[in-house]
């Protein structure tokens, strides 16, 4: 049955008119009723007036949903157009427009989380935004990058797509952090501390509206932009005019559109915009203002027009259809709806902001086809006929993992959901389970465990993921150690939920406090041996190959290469040291998965002890890399760094007496590649080879150890200064393997 009743065909719009984000309402509101009047005087729609029915989506999700109930309902509109904030854009598609079979049009850029035969998305995806402006300011200002922004899914999506774009880039993350909506001035000072300690090169902050220009404004009067460079995805003439000219210059944004942009769609919509009511002139001359958010309005008014003037028709099916190849030219340029992921292929731009408020266009990267993040490639592929459909096509796919799966409320902390396996590691029912707070999972110290899942959810909220192990309980009472992850996420019928993966670890964990209990005797030992040491007289020298027997083979055959005994005598005491110090430090890390950057420092600056004790003078500097090392793996990794150290106190020192070790990180699409360099003169081939003939410099220990240990492949190179590089696999960093497992 055709849904065109009375003398017009009217179109929804859901601008933000209040809320935290209303300083966008009214220019998106305008670039409706324009895009509106030129459809109009080309004809309209099906020989019939368009007309625009405007209501408030109040910048939240609730109030988004009652707005595209009154635009479906009372006003009869066939279509909808909206919302600028992800979690009101996921509450209207999943509620109000797919199970009404309502076309659904996006003009705000967003993460990618939605999948719908019924939504058409004509904004920026993050490969069209977030991975052109990442690299640029990696290149142009440094590798530290801080992240922050509020804890709903866009901020959380695109952060996620941003920290992959800067991994890609050769850049580092050395800060993130989320906070609500509505941030208060003891959360943006708070956010600022943490932001200036963490001397970040350049600043990606993600927060709606007047918060972002709250948090601007504090951040330039603080003096952080003397040093720190600040890029967005959502700054605009509209956010720079509630901004000062000393706080809105030099920021940079990438979008679909600038006032700026060079384009006779441009210039032409610009030209009806000044002859608005109530506009004084064209921004920055005037209060005439579009941004991004307005311009995809724009599109998408102009897009609704043309799929149902090429269908003929404005019911559902024949929309959607026409939707999926939809072309349209708009003031950013030429828009094309890609009919796979219905999402359009954009144009975008990068610019920085001058004092006056307008924006410089740096960089045009021209028209950018979609590709959906990772993140959200699960939801691809095809669209299920409704969203309880699609609930129960993910949850068989879950009810297939081997790992336990669960789902949790943030506000609450109950448990939503658990798949078999979580049934099975919890020897319970999900009926039992549905409902009980997570603390119930988290050991039989009740006031322990509900702390513990206090601060998992005050991390998540913060942070918006979480790794790490803990002793949990079987519903039976047993107790067990669990190794788990848990990613915070908007859930398109219960709201801000993270899901949890758990893997049963107590078989691993005994085998490493085994490992651990074998260490300490070794270390006794050590201790024992450094007496030995520190006694030693001539009567020692005649027993020395006994003494050393006990430390390895490898040991014997350095006696047979040494001169002086009592030189070889010195270099054990040094690796005796060194091992020992380095046991420290992993005795201080054995319960978690270190920074691959703090594990290398500690443990060089443990293991150069023994030379600073003899007046050398050691100077340490590790490149910044907080890839975590998997627990299990990280003593190995740690011996091998300790056994470079002891070597480059032997060999490295510069002509001064001074050791100087760099340790730098290189990431390739399968090794963490770490780079061990001293200040010696480096070896001849001759020479490197004899080392790994005799297996001297401790070489014949340190391959054995990754030879075992599954770390990976050393390599000895010539060059000066001794360098020396070890291939670690993917799989022994832990967010790494938390990351596979989660694919799967």
């Amino acid at each position: 049955m055709s849904r065109l009743q009375g003398s017009t065909v009217k179109l929804g719009l859901m601008p933000p008119l209040s809320g935290v984000v209303e300083i966008y309402g009214s220019e998106i509101a305008t670039a409706g009723k324009i895009a509106c009047a030129e459809v109009n005087a080309a004809g309209g729609v099906l020989g019939r007036e368009l007309e625009l029915v405007i209501e408030d989506d109040g910048s939240l999700p609730e109030s988004a949903a009652r707005a595209a109930e009154r635009l479906v309902e009372t006003h009869q509109c066939v279509a909808l157009i909206g919302n600028l904030l992800s979690n009101a854009r996921i509450t209207v598609a999943y509620r109000i427009a797919e199970p009404r079979r309502i076309p659904y049009l996006n003009f705000s850029f967003y993460e990618g989380s939605i999948s719908s035969r019924y939504f058409f998305h004509f904004a920026a995806l993050p490969n069209q935004q977030i991975d052109r402006m990442i690299p640029y300011m990696r290149e142009r200002f440094g590798q530290r990058a801080f992240f922050a922004g509020n804890d709903y899914e866009w901020p959380r999506g695109s952060i996620d797509a941003a920290k992959l774009a800067l991994w890609r880039a050769g850049g580092v993350v050395v800060g993130e952090e989320y906070r609500p909506i509505g941030v208060s001035e003891q959360d943006v000072e708070a956010l600022l501390g943490e932001l200036e300690d963490a001397r970040a090169d350049f600043f990606v902050p993600y927060f709606a509206g007047t918060d972002q220009v709250r948090l601007l404004t504090r951040f330039t009067e603080k003096g952080l932009g003397d040093h720190m460079a600040v890029v967005m995805g959502h700054y605009d003439e509209v956010m720079a005019s509630h901004l000062s000219p000393e706080v809105r210059r030099g920021f940079f944004s990438s979008n679909t559109y600038f006032m700026s942009v060079d384009t006779e769609q441009n210039r032409s919509y610009l030209r009806q915009l000044a002859r608005q009511p109530g506009i004084t002139g064209i921004w920055p001359d005037g209060n005439g203002l579009m941004s991004n958010f307005g311009e995809g309005a724009y599109v998408c008014v102009k897009a609704f027009a043309a799929a149902a003037n090429a269908a003929s028709s404005v019911d559902p099916e024949p929309l959607v259809d026409a939707l999926r190849t939809v072309e349209v030219d708009a003031p950013q340029g030429h828009v094309r709806m890609d009919p796979v992921t219905q999402h359009a292929s954009v144009n975008t731009y990068l610019t920085q902001c001058e004092s006056d408020g307008s924006f410089s266009v740096i960089k045009r990267f021209g028209c950018i086809p979609p590709r959906i993040p990772p993140r959200y490639r699960h939801l691809q592929g095809s669209f299920a006929p409704n969203v309880e459909e699609r609930v129960r096509l993910q949850s068989r796919i879950m009810e297939q993992m081997s790992e336990a799966v669960l789902l949790v409320r943030i506000d609450d902390g109950t448990i939503l959901y658990g798949n078999p396996a979580f049934e099975r590691m919890y020897r319970c029912s999900l009926e039992e389970m549905h409902g009980v707070h997570v603390s119930s999972l988290y050991g039989k110290d009740r006031v322990a465990a509900i702390a513990f899942a206090d601060e998992l959810c005050d991390t998540l909220r913060r942070k918006g993921g979480w790794r790490g192990e803990f002793e949990s309980v079987r519903c039976d009472g047993e107790t067990f150690w669990c190794s788990a992850s848990a990613d915070a996420f908007t859930h398109p019928r219960f709201g801000e939920v993270w899901l949890g993966v758990h893997e049963d670890a107590s078989e691993r964990r005994r085998a490493e406090l085994a490992a651990q209990q074998s260490e300490q005797e070794i270390r006794v030992y050590a201790k024992l041996q450094e007496v030995l040491v520190q006694e030693v007289n001539h009567r020692v020298r005649n027993n020395l190959a006994a003494i050393l027997s006990l430390i390895g083979a490898q040991r014997i055959q350095l006696i047979k290469e040494a001169r002086d005994p009592l030189e070889l005598l010195e270099e054990l005491e040094h690796r005796i040291r060194g091992v020992a110090a380095t046991h420290d430090v992993l005795m201080e890390n054995r319960w978690r998965a270190p920074a691959i950057d703090e594990l290398a420092k500690r443990v060089v600056e443990a293991a150069s002890l023994a030379g600073q004790n003899r007046g050398v003078r050691v100077q340490v500097e590790v490149e910044q890399n907080d890839a975590r090392v998997a627990a299990h793996l990280a003593h190995h990794l740690a011996m091998v760094l300790a056994e470079l150290t002891t070597n480059a106190l032997k060999h490295g020192l510069e002509a001064d007496g001074t050791l100087k070790v760099r340790v730098s990180f290189e990431r390739t699409a399968e090794h963490m590649v770490l780079h061990f360099r001293d200040g010696g003169r480096g070896f001849s081939e001759p020479v490197l080879a004899g080392i790994r003939a005799s297996s001297r410099l401790g070489i014949g220990l340190i391959e054995g150890l990754t030879r075992h240990s599954l770390l990976g492949k050393l390599e000895l190179h010539n060059d000066a200064g001794a360098l020396t590089t070890l291939r670690l696999p993917l799989s022994v960093l832990e967010a790494e393997a938390h990351a596979a497992a989660a694919a799967v």
